[in-house]
């Protein structure tokens, strides 16, 4: 019996121990950076997107294709966004905006590894801006069923929250800089698909 009792106490403190470890850590009530903005696009006459960019130069943002339609504007701002470049493959868009900062993103190319933590940024549900810390969890493969929207290549899962108004934030590494953007998430939000920043003939990574 009092073995059964210590085995209970170990089992309910191990099973403590892995919750607290694997929760998905969400962080809110922090301030807005200058360099982190929500986007506001038009859908038609009544409705509206809404979704998260960084700027990645003094006057350029990157945000996820699937945020950008019609009449894009800084929404804590208000000053329009014009569409300079979009990728339905990739999942990516580059708009241009009249407000200028010096405090831009660094973007890198570097794979993103299993073991490492990453930071995501984004606005939940398009209202309360929040930190969300991400562990990497594999590639997705055409068998992945967890995400309901696959896209091509280069989306890894994530074992961490996502909703939506998230989509097109950074996925930031330990130095800061921006290594994927946030792109899709399951049902439940506890898993995140994030693609991987690459290197074109617009956008330049490290």
């Amino acid at each position: 019996m009092v073995m059964s009792i210590k085995k209970l106490i170990l089992l309910l403190v191990t099973l403590s121990i892995l919750n607290y470890i694997f929760k998905p850590e969400v962080i809110k009530n922090i301030s807005k950076p200058d360099n982190i903005i929500k986007i506001k696009c038009q859908i038609d006459s009544k409705q509206y997107s809404v979704g998260t960019g960084f700027y990645i130069d003094h006057n350029h943002i990157m945000t996820a294709y699937h945020v950008v339609s019609n009449n894009c504007l800084d929404a804590h701002r208000d000053v329009p966004l014009k569409v300079e470049y979009i990728s339905s493959y990739d999942d990516v868009a580059i708009l241009s905006t009249p407000y200028y900062i010096d405090d831009y993103f660094m973007l890198s190319c570097e794979n993103i590894t299993m073991n490492s933590k990453y930071e995501s940024f984004g606005f939940e549900n398009g209202t309360n801006f929040i930190q969300s810390n991400l562990s990497p969890s594999g590639e997705i493969t055409a068998e992945d069923s967890k995400i309901e929207n696959q896209l091509s290549g280069g989306l890894f899962l994530m074992n961490g929250y996502l909703v939506e108004g998230m989509s097109g934030g950074p996925v930031i590494n330990d130095s800061g800089k921006v290594v994927a953007i946030n792109t899709a998430t399951s049902e439940d939000h506890d898993v995140a698909g994030v693609r991987s920043i690459k290197d074109t003939d617009i956008i330049s990574c490290e």
